[in-house]
C-alpha cells in the first residue's frame, strides 16, 4: 500500500479520532435503519420473513437486520452493505409505507459512515481491520442451546415467561454532597405473560455494602408530583394499557412488586416499567470498606433476553468496561459480597460492551421504546444522556434463579 505524500493536504481526522466517535456514527445509522424498517410493519428480528415480505434478497436483509439487532455494533458494522443495496432497500421501504424523510435519513447516515471511513483510514478494508481490534463481544455462545431449553422448561414449571428483562442504572456525582453518588434506576419486564393464572414478583430493589450487609435505602418513585406515596413506581405511559394491577411488598432486604393474577397467554400479555431514585447516596470514592460500585439484576423470571446497563457520568472520570458476573442464586444466599461472589460465579459467555454517549446506542429490538423511556426519565432528573458513558451486559435465555452484576472499582479521592 502506497504511503501518503506528506506534502499533500491531509484530511482532518480528529472528528473521528475516538472509539466513541465511531460508535456514535454507527448507532446513528442503526437508529435510522430501525426507524425505516419499523415503518414498513415488518418484524426486524425475523430475517427470512422480512425478506419475503419486502421481496428482497435474503443476504441483504440479513446484513441490515444484523446491523440493527447485534448487541456488538462494532462487529456487526462489518456487515453494512454497499450504497447501491442501501438505495434499493430505501426504495422498497418507501413503497411499503416508510416516508421519504425517513429514507433520506438512512442515506444521510450512510454518507456520514462513508465519510468516517474515508477520513479515519481511507478505505473499507483498513476500517474493518481496525474494527476487529475494537470488538467488544465475547462470541463464545456454546451454552445458548442449553439455556434456551432451560427457558422453555422453566416457563412450564413456573407458569410465566417474558421477552425481555432489563435494568438500567444511571450514576452521577451528587450536586449537594460531592463525595456521594446519585443513583437512578429503570427496570422492567417486556412481553410478560402467564402460562398459568398465577401472581408473580416482577421487580425487586435492594442494596448491599461490599461486606455483604443490607443497606437501609429508600427507593423514591420517579413520577409526577401528584403520584400517591407508596404506590408502585410504574411509568404508566410505557406500560401496557390498561396498566397492570401491581402490589408493592416490603421485605427484610428491600421490596418487590408483585403482579396480580390475570388471564393466561396473550390475553394477559403485559409490559411493566419501573423507575426509582435511590437514597441515601452511595460512596463516590474508595474506602477501606467500599471498593466497588455495582449494579445487579435478580433473574427469577424465565426470559428470552436480559439487559443490564450501567451509565456513568463523565464527571466521574474514564472507566474501562465494567467487570461482568453471573451469580448463582440457587445454592448461594441472596446478596452481594465481592469476596464470596467469586465462589458462586456461573460460566458466562459474554462481557460488557461499550454503548458510548448516544441515546440511540441504547436501542434494542426487544423493546423499541427503550431509548425514549431512558430519555424521559433522565429529563425528569435534570440529566442529559450525552453526559453519560454507557456499558451493556446482554445475555439470551439467562438461567434462573441467578443474578447479573456489573461493577467498577471505585477511585481513591484525590488529595486536596
Amino acid at each position: 500500500m502506497a504511503s501518503a505524500d506528506p506534502r499533500e493536504p491531509q484530511p482532518e481526522s480528529s472528528e473521528f479520532g475516538s472509539q466513541d466517535d465511531i460508535l456514535n456514527v454507527l448507532y446513528h445509522l442503526r437508529d435510522a435503519l430501525t426507524a425505516m424498517l419499523s415503518a414498513t410493519g415488518v418484524d426486524i428480528t425475523k430475517t427470512r420473513a422480512t425478506a419475503r415480505e419486502l421481496n428482497l434478497d435474503r443476504n441483504l436483509v440479513w446484513q441490515v437486520t444484523h446491523v440493527m439487532n447485534s448487541p456488538d455494533i462494532l462487529s456487526a458494522s462489518r456487515a453494512i452493505p454497499s450504497r447501491a443495496k442501501f438505495e434499493k432497500l430505501c426504495e422498497v421501504c418507501q413503497g411499503r409505507g416508510a416516508s421519504r424523510a425517513t429514507a433520506d435519513r438512512v442515506i444521510e447516515s450512510l454518507d456520514l459512515f462513508e465519510r468516517m471511513i474515508e477520513v479515519s483510514l481511507g478505505n473499507r478494508e483498513d476500517f474493518e481491520t481496525m474494527l476487529a481490534s475494537l470488538e467488544q463481544e465475547d462470541v463464545t455462545t456454546r451454552q445458548e442451546p442449553t439455556r434456551k431449553l432451560a427457558f422453555h422448561c422453566n416457563s412450564t414449571i413456573w407458569g410465566v415467561q417474558s421477552k425481555l428483562n432489563f435494568k438500567a442504572c444511571f450514576t452521577a456525582p451528587s450536586l449537594t454532597e460531592p463525595d456521594k453518588l446519585e443513583v437512578m434506576q429503570v427496570s422492567g419486564l417486556v412481553g410478560f405473560r402467564r402460562l398459568r393464572p398465577v401472581s408473580w414478583p416482577l421487580s425487586s430493589s435492594h442494596a448491599y455494602s461490599d461486606t455483604g450487609e443490607t443497606l437501609e435505602l429508600n427507593y423514591d418513585p420517579i413520577r409526577d408530583a401528584d403520584g400517591d406515596e407508596g404506590e408502585p413506581s410504574l411509568l404508566t405511559e410505557f406500560c401496557s394499557q390498561p396498566p397492570p394491577v401491581i402490589n408493592r411488598v416490603t421485605t427484610s432486604y428491600g421490596h418487590f412488586y408483585e403482579l396480580a393474577r390475570g388471564p393466561i397467554g396473550n390475553a394477559g400479555l403485559c409490559t411493566c416499567i419501573f423507575a426509582e431514585r435511590v437514597t441515601p447516596r452511595f460512596e463516590r470514592y474508595r474506602t477501606t470498606r467500599e471498593e466497588f460500585h455495582a449494579t445487579m439484576i435478580d433473574l427469577i423470571t424465565p426470559s428470552e433476553h436480559t439487559i443490564l446497563d450501567l451509565f456513568l457520568h463523565h464527571d466521574l472520570g474514564d472507566f474501562d468496561p465494567p467487570e461482568a458476573m453471573l451469580l448463582d442464586r440457587l445454592s448461594a444466599a441472596r446478596g452481594y459480597n465481592p469476596e464470596l461472589d467469586a465462589k458462586y460465579q456461573l460460566p458466562m459467555s459474554v462481557n460488557a460492551i461499550r454503548l458510548g454517549s448516544s441515546a440511540s446506542g441504547t436501542a434494542t429490538p426487544q423493546f423499541p421504546l427503550y431509548p425514549k423511556v431512558l430519555s424521559d426519565v433522565l429529563k425528569s432528573m435534570g440529566w442529559k444522556h450525552e453526559d453519560f458513558d454507557g456499558f451493556r451486559l446482554s445475555l439470551k435465555y439467562p438461567p434462573v434463579p441467578s443474578a447479573l452484576v456489573l461493577r467498577i472499582p471505585l477511585k481513591w479521592k484525590p488529595e486536596a
